[in-house]
């Protein structure tokens, strides 16, 4: 049945609706206006949930696999690739900041900076050791001994090489860095008996040629700063080959060679440090020095260990040919560093030629490396 209320009813119950509703609290509202929000979100990650789970099976369907074998080598290649980039990063980056030092800071204590790169590595290779991040039997004394023919090398080539890098502009140091290879042939045809190919020989007179060009037209040339770059291409031609010599006699790893070249070397540094006057120098312009120079200080006495990591890295991961090429790519890398952070002063482009053949002769010694690779390879396959 239809029933039908009087006037006075109706409005007495649109006065209680409306008395209801304006006596209803405001935190109700809050709290219905929140899980309404809550619901609309639960339910839009739901679909997206779904839509997910639909899509990521077409997209795994649609990316073309690669057979196991040539999943390794890429592997491989990426692992080989990486290592590489690490070594030519941290090589580059070491030497921008040892020249940044020098030349930007005017700071000429090289046997400090030296000093506090070899005490930053030991305590490095300490907390590695104590942690077990390496293996390491401990010290032992005849290691000691057996290394420090190799730690004299060590500490003569460090020495030489930051004394050169100070007094030469840093293109010209690269270059003359380059005919390192020159004494390391001579070197190895008289300890080692080893003869290099014609194609090496050949490679190698090209990048002295170059290097002859560039430093007859440098006109930043100093006669001291040139002797000792010479020099330290001799002490690390000397040092290569007592490496391998230490490294077959002592059975050591990289990590082990360092350890003891630098325990060997750091009281070296100390004692010339306080016979030459770098320590007592550095007291007195101690204050001197902006914050930036001692970021920069820091970086170079960390990077002192972290090269020699990396160059572990690379020779126990990239094969011979792949280390030539790095470093060539390094020496480019180098190149295009010191034009572009250093500006070295204006020169003829007899110098620009000289640098160019140079380089062109390191390029040409990693593909006479790479045909002499080929023949001995050959030659044991006929074997």
């Amino acid at each position: 049945m239809w029933s039908f209320h009087s006037p006075a009813r109706v409005s007495t119950r649109h006065k209680s609706q409306e008395t209801c509703f304006l006596s209803k609290d405001p935190m109700d509202s809050e709290l219905e206006s929140v899980t309404f929000l809550g619901n609309i979100k639960r339910q839009t990650r739901r679909v997206l949930r779904k839509g997910a789970a639909s899509l990521f099976p077409y997209l795994q369907s649609s990316v073309p696999k690669l057979p196991t074998k040539y999943g390794a080598l890429v592997a491989c290649a990426v692992k080989s690739l990486i290592a590489a980039l690490y070594y030519i990063s941290v090589s580059v980056s070491l030497t921008v900041f040892n020249k940044s030092i020098f030349q930007n800071y005017d700071f000429q204590e090289t046997t400090v900076l030296v000093c506090s790169q070899l005490s930053l590595t030991i305590l490095i290779l300490f907390g590695l050791q104590r942690t077990e991040r390496i293996s390491t039997s401990g010290f032992q004394w005849e290691l000691f001994v057996a290394c420090l023919p190799l730690s004299l090398s060590y500490y003569l080539m460090l020495v030489t090489s930051m004394i050169g890098l100070r007094d030469t502009n840093l293109v010209m140091y690269n270059t003359l860095r380059r005919t390192t290879v020159l004494f390391v042939l001579i070197l190895e045809r008289i300890i080692l008996r080893k003869k290099a190919s014609w194609g090496v020989v050949g490679s190698v007179m090209v990048i002295l040629s170059g290097t002859i060009i560039a430093s007859f037209y440098d006109v930043s040339f100093s006669t001291y700063g040139y002797v000792m770059v010479f020099l330290a291409n001799l002490t690390t031609a000397v040092y290569l080959v007592l490496i391998r010599y230490t490294r077959d006699e002592t059975k050591l790893d990289n990590f082990g060679i360092l350890y003891y070249c630098s325990l060997s070397c750091l009281p070296l540094f100390v004692v010339t440090g306080l016979l030459d006057g770098s320590l007592r120098r550095l007291s007195l312009h101690f204050p001197q020095y902006q914050f930036s120079f001692w970021i920069f200080f820091i970086l170079a006495c960390s990077f002192g260990f972290v090269i020699n990591h990396s160059i572990y890295y690379n020779t126990t991961t990239n094969s011979a040919l792949t280390q030539n090429i790095s470093a060539q790519v390094k020496d480019l890398a180098l190149l295009i560093s010191s034009y572009y952070f250093f500006h070295p002063q204006k020169s003829s482009i007899w110098s620009h030629v000289g640098v160019a053949t140079s380089f062109l002769g390191g390029v040409l010694y990693v593909v006479a490396k790479l045909v002499e690779m080929k023949r001995a390879l050959l030659q044991d396959d006929k074997l």
